[in-house]
């Protein structure tokens, strides 16, 4: 089996040698290494050889071998090596038949693959892997190799193109063709990367398609369209059929997005370097404002509280914020009083400067100590004394609700004489 295997590379070989003439010599340096207890060692090996064609290289490998069982001995073949494609990075697949000589002479079968690193010059780093096979009684060997390889093969011969009919220019297609194709064309030529160009072509195309393309469908469309043009970078552009002003293209602002979660009663405030800007929510209080990139403070406002957000911006961006929970207040007072203590009076202002859209829900309450009548008549002094105070403070009348006293249990009587402040949206007043 062996020698017909022999006979089978010598003829390949052979066959090989009427295109060598026009080949390139080559040549390698590799560093071995045993991956399993058959060649668990190391080694040093050299090839050189011809590469006939672009994709095919003959080499005669020598390598001198130490195990480890400080054992030397040598083998030395004759490969065939298949070079993968055109690629920078080039890969490889070999095949091979030779001899290893230890204490007698082992016929060896090989193969493997390699990966050519790239390089601007000759000298390419090879990383190689192949395994070693002589017969049954023997396990297969495997190998790994580093090192360098040099020479390149023959570029691949350059064929005359064939002679086709010349393909029209958009603009030049028909007397039928609308300017705009022209103007599609000029803005080709002036991009230093065309391929990012994209246009959407309406009715009856209605798809985006690349420029080279959209030119030469512009004919079929109905008069008085008009196209939109998108390039990476850049702002959006729109394009009637019977245009013929070059396009300029204006750089797209670096800008980012801030997503805002919040109360539908919130409002949102955005400094900026050059100002203030307001965003708008929607019913739920969810709103989106595209800012240019940069540091910006957020201020989200309302139900008498304000949250602050130090954020950046980046290009191409997005920021999510998350308001803080909108809780009821208890303003507290002492007893048997009616009147607000001067940090009470503090609060109430606080929650009407920062009420943003919210209204206010009131509900006056007292400790059971005493008469229930005149608790009762306390605790609505108590709510009329704190809508008083909100009022005072700038919060319009109409936006504040007051509920009937409800005396509720509390862990002290003195949290019981309070009343509570809950902040609520129109659609939630029943």
């Amino acid at each position: 089996m062996m020698s017909g295997l022999w006979l089978l590379f010598v003829v390949g070989a052979g066959a090989g040698l009427r295109s060598a003439m026009a080949g390139a010599p080559i040549g390698s340096l590799m560093v071995q290494g045993g991956l399993d207890q058959q060649e668990h060692g190391f080694g040093l090996g050299g090839a050189a050889g011809w590469a006939p064609t672009p994709n095919w290289a003959l080499e005669a490998v020598v390598e001198g071998y130490l195990d480890s069982e400080v054992d030397v001995f040598g083998r030395g073949r004759g490969e065939a090596r298949w070079l993968i494609g055109q690629s920078r990075w080039r890969p490889s697949a070999l095949f091979g038949v030779g001899v290893a000589v230890r204490d007698e002479i082992i016929p060896q079968l090989s193969a493997g693959l390699a990966l050519d690193s790239p390089a601007q010059d000759a000298i390419r780093v090879r990383t190689q892997a192949r395994v070693l096979v002589a017969d049954a009684t023997r396990p297969p060997a495997w190998i790994a190799e580093v090192g360098l390889t040099w020479g390149r093969a023959p570029a691949p011969e350059k064929t005359a193109p064939e002679k086709t009919a010349p393909m029209p220019t958009p603009a030049s297609t028909s007397q039928d063709t609308p300017p705009a194709a022209a103007v599609l064309v000029d803005l080709l030529a002036q991009l230093d990367h065309p391929d990012e160009v994209l246009v959407w072509v309406p009715h009856p195309i209605c798809e985006w398609r690349s420029a080279a393309e959209a030119a030469e469908l512009l004919a079929r469309l109905p008069a008085g369209q008009s196209v939109q043009i998108n390039v990476d970078g850049y702002l959006p552009q729109t394009l009637s059929l019977t245009d013929t002003t070059p396009i300029q293209l204006t750089p797209a602002p670096r800008q980012g997005a801030v997503v805002i979660s919040a109360g539908a009663g919130d409002r949102v405030r955005v400094v900026l370097a050059d100002g203030n800007q307001q965003v708008t929510l929607g019913p739920q209080g969810n709103g989106i404002s595209t800012l240019p990139e940069g540091d910006v403070t957020v201020f989200i406002e309302g139900a008498g509280r304000t949250d602050r957000y130090d954020v950046s911006v980046f290009d191409g961006y997005g920021i999510w914020l998350q308001a803080s929970a909108v809780r009821p207040e208890q303003i507290v007072f002492a007893l048997g009083s009616s009147q607000l203590t001067a940090a009470a009076r503090d609060r109430v202002s606080e929650i009407a400067d920062q009420a943003g859209d919210w209204w206010f829900q009131l509900q006056g309450s007292s400790s059971p100590e005493g008469n229930a009548a005149a608790n009762r008549r306390l605790a609505q002094a108590r709510a009329a004394s704190v809508r008083a105070a909100l009022i005072a403070a700038g919060l319009p009348a109409e936006r504040i609700v007051e509920r009937p006293p409800e005396n509720r249990t509390r862990p002290t009587t003195e949290e019981m004489r309070n009343v509570t402040i809950t902040p609520f949206v129109p659609s939630e007043a029943e």
